[in-house]
């Protein structure tokens, strides 16, 4: 993996403060540069209507400044040492981190899973989601569980690699051996053997179902081989979300990574379940 510019998403909530400590170590890592964007919210979005009353209460330019502000106090005390640049306007968070993305030619996107005011949803934070879905950036997500601790997975020991069997396996596999190397870290590979009514893609000629498991296990031996590597493997029926919760939860990985390739544009790959894993996940997760 080569990683030299970094995104880093900020809503100056406890959140951001979790993700910040992971940015820093993956920025150490690769000695990356941190590019923070904020995008500030409309203060008449608070009163849920453009009255011309409230309309001229609002100090906008004010508003604007104090947001700058706050991220750049953010940013000092969770980046002391690093140069940092920050771009904090008012805009569609969106369209500011994919705007800014593209500008500097980002390797990798770093955020929570859980935001506040318009940008959250019950089970993924509707932000996260667009991104996971719209941009084709690399994009790492904190835990996504309401009792994740700050800082909580660092150092990286353990890295769980989910796969799929689809085109793009080898890859991701590649990649998540070169970042374990990098953490002086154990990297292991996981893969959830369908049951009988979920056979789809490499799986829907296999028969009889009792083969399917052989199958997997030579169909990972060829990746393995393709991407150099002599890993352990984790194998088990059942959803490959529930699969790769139970195995990150009982090898303790501390990242998982996964192949997300065009989320929602792939019914029988990785990419239909990564909204999943990320959700359930015991840990951060790297979807490449």
């Amino acid at each position: 993996m080569k990683i030299q510019q970094i995104l880093f998403p900020v809503d100056l909530t406890e959140s951001s403060i979790a993700v910040a400590k992971h940015v820093s170590a993956m920025a150490a890592l690769f000695q990356a540069k941190i590019a923070i964007v904020h995008a500030a919210e409309d203060p008449l979005k608070w009163f849920g209507s453009t009255d011309p009353i409230k309309t001229v209460e609002t100090d906008l330019p004010r508003a604007l400044e104090e947001a700058e502000l706050a991220v750049w106090a953010f940013a000092q005390a969770e980046f002391p040492d690093r140069d940092v640049s920050i771009t904090s306007e008012l805009a569609s968070p969106l369209e500011l981190i994919e705007r800014i993305a593209k500008s500097i030619s980002a390797d990798l996107i770093m955020m929570p899973t859980r935001g506040r005011g318009r940008f959250r949803a019950a089970l993924l934070g509707s932000l996260t989601a667009e991104v996971l879905h719209d941009l084709a950036v690399p994009v790492w997500t904190e835990v996504h569980s309401e009792q994740r601790s700050i800082g909580g997975h660092l150092p990286i020991r353990t890295v769980a690699c989910a796969v799929d069997l689809q085109p793009g396996s080898v890859q991701v596999v590649r990649s998540a051996c070169d970042l374990a190397a990098r953490c002086g870290a154990v990297m292991f590979i996981v893969h959830g053997v369908p049951t009988a009514e979920m056979l789809l893609g490499p799986y829907s000629k296999i028969e009889p179902p009792v083969y399917m498991e052989d199958f997997a296990r030579s169909e990972i031996e060829k990746i393995q081989q393709q991407a150099g590597t002599s890993a352990e493997v984790w194998l088990e029926s059942g959803p490959i979300a529930t699969v790769a919760r139970k195995a990150a939860a009982e090898k303790s990985a501390d990242l998982m990574v996964i192949g997300r390739g065009r989320i929602g544009h792939n019914l029988e790959g990785l990419a239909a379940h990564a909204y999943g894993i990320v959700r359930e996940a015991p840990c951060p997760v790297l979807s490449l």
